[in-house]
């Protein structure tokens, strides 16, 4: 008996030969796009991306508040209504 190559069967087995075909034959059907972008594009994506980035700070920011609100009231317990009583002047103990 000879051992038998396994093949495989279906899309994933000819995917390599697909893509090579397509990387092939699409750049022979281009045309050209004619496209115009003006100076000012650059500046509206610095904008874009710096207003993105500012986002994300601030979320980062905020989520770090509450993790460590979070972390700071089971290190210390729930002891909050006498802190709010020392914070205001009362004396509750």
């Amino acid at each position: 008996m000879t051992p038998q190559k396994h093949r495989m069967i279906g899309p994933l087995g000819r995917a390599p030969l697909w893509f090579l075909s397509v990387g092939v034959v699409l750049p022979m059907c281009s045309t050209p796009a004619y496209a115009y972008l003006d100076p000012g594009t650059g500046s509206i994506l610095m904008q874009a991306i710096i207003g993105t980035l500012a986002a994300g700070a601030a979320v980062f920011a905020g989520l770090r508040h509450k993790i460590g609100a979070a972390i700071f009231r089971l290190k210390n317990g729930s002891d909050t209504e006498t802190r709010n009583a020392q914070d205001h002047g009362g004396d509750k103990a």
